[in-house]
C-alpha cells in the first residue's frame, strides 16, 4: 500500500510523513519534559543545566545526521546550512514562539549570568574560523575545546550553587531515564523521517542544496526544540526550553561543526554565508541582552519572528 502511495504521487506521501512525525514529536516532546524536569528534581540540578546538556544534545541529533551525511557527498553548503540555519531557526522560532505562547518566559539562570559574554563569544568563533573560506581540522578541534571548556565552567557554576546532590538512589531514577530515552529515540527518529521527507518535497521543486539546508532541514529539524519548549511552558519549566535554545545554539555551532571538520574539512565561500552572519549576529546579541533582563516577553517573541520572516525574504527573494 505504501508502494503504491509513493509511486501515485510521492509529494503526498512525503508530506503525509511529515505530517505523522510532527504529530510523533509533540506526544514524545510532551513525556520527555516530565521525564527530564522530574530528572532535574531528583538529582538536584537546575532545568537550565539539564535542559543544556541532555535535551539540547538529543533533539539537535537530526542536524548532526544531516551534516554528517552533507559532508560525505563534499556538500559544505548542507553543512553550513543545516549547522547556521537551526541555529537562527532555534532563537528566532523557538524563543519567538514560545515567548509569545507563554506571553511572556522567564530566563533565570544563576549559572549563565556570568557567562553570558562569553556565549557570545563562543557562538561567534566559527564565522571567525570561516573567513579564509573553510574550517580545517584544527579549527575543528578548538571549536570542540570550546565546547567543553565552557561545560566545565557550567558544571563548576552549578556545584558552587550547592544544588547537586552526591547520593541519588538508583530506584528513584530508573523510571524517569527509561521514560526520558524512550522519547528521545521517538523524537530522534520522527525528526530523521520529517527532516527526510522535507527534503524529497523540496528537492522535486529544484531548490538549491544551500538553501533547502538552510530553510527546510534547518527549520524541520528545529521543531523537536520548538516541541520540547512549549510542553517546558505548559508544564511550567520554562528554563528548560530557554537552556535547550542556548544549549543546541552552542553544541551545532561548536561541538558538531568541530567533529564534523576533523572528521572532514569544509570548504565553502564566506561571501554567501554574510546574510546569515548579520541576522545571526543580531538576533543572538538580542536573546543574550534580554537575558540579562531575566524575562521575555510576546512583542519580543514577535520581534524575533519579524527578524526571522526578514533573514527568509533576503535569502529567497532578494538574493
Amino acid at each position: 500500500m505504501i508502494e503504491i502511495l509513493q509511486n501515485i504521487n510521492p509529494l503526498v506521501f512525503h508530506g503525509i510523513i511529515a505530517v505523522l512525525s510532527l504529530f510523533i514529536m509533540v506526544k514524545a516532546s510532551d513525556l520527555a519534559v516530565y521525564g527530564v524536569s522530574r530528572y532535574a528534581h531528583n538529582l538536584g540540578l537546575s532545568d537550565y543545566i539539564i535542559g543544556f546538556i541532555v535535551v539540547a544534545i538529543a533533539s539537535s541529533m537530526p542536524e548532526l545526521v544531516s551534516s554528517i551525511t552533507g559532508s560525505m557527498y563534499n556538500q559544505g553548503g548542507i553543512i553550513l546550512g543545516t549547522i547556521f540555519g537551526s541555529n537562527l531557526a532555534g532563537l528566532a522560532l523557538v524563543l519567538g514562539v514560545s515567548a509569545i505562547f507563554g506571553r511572556k518566559i522567564k530566563m533565570e539562570s544563576k549559572v549563565l549570568e556570568t557567562t553570558t559574554f562569553l556565549v557570545w563569544v563562543l557562538v561567534m568563533l566559527p564565522f571567525v574560523f570561516l573567513i579564509d573560506g573553510k574550517l580545517s581540522r584544527l579549527d575543528g578541534i578548538f571549536l570542540v575545546a570550546a565546547f567543553v571548556f565552557y561545560i566545565s565552567i557550567l558544571w563548576q557554576k552549578e556545584g558552587k550553587l550547592g544544588k547537586i546532590k552526591k547520593d541519588v538512589e538508583l530506584k528513584k531514577l530508573w523510571k524517569d531515564g527509561l521514560i526520558f530515552s524512550g522519547c528521545l529515540v521517538a523524537i530522534l527518529l520522527s525528526a530523521r523521517w520529517l527532516v527526510f521527507s522535507s527534503v524529497i518535497i523540496a528537492k522535486s521543486l529544484n531548490i538549491r542544496p544551500y538553501i533547502i539546508a538552510l530553510t527546510v532541514i534547518a527549520i524541520g529539524s528545529t521543531m523537536p526544540d520548538l516541541m520540547v519548549s512549549i510542553r517546558s511552558i505548559i508544564r511550567h519549566h520554562q528554563s528548560i526550553g530557554y537552556g535547550n535554545a542556548i544549549g543546541s545554539m552552542l553544541i551545532k555551532c561548536l561541538l558538531f561543526l568541530g567533529v564534523i571538520a576533523i572528521i572532514k574539512p569544509i570548504k565553502f565561500p564566506i561571501s554567501i554565508l554574510m546574510n546569515i552572519m548579520i541576522f545571526r549576529t543580531i538576533i543572538i546579541t538580542m536573546v543574550l541582552w534580554w537575558a540579562t533582563k531575566k524575562m521575555m516577553n510576546w512583542k519580543q517573541g514577535l520581534a524575533l519572528l519579524g527578524l526571522y520572516t526578514a533573514f527568509l525574504f533576503v535569502e529567497l527573494v532578494l538574493r
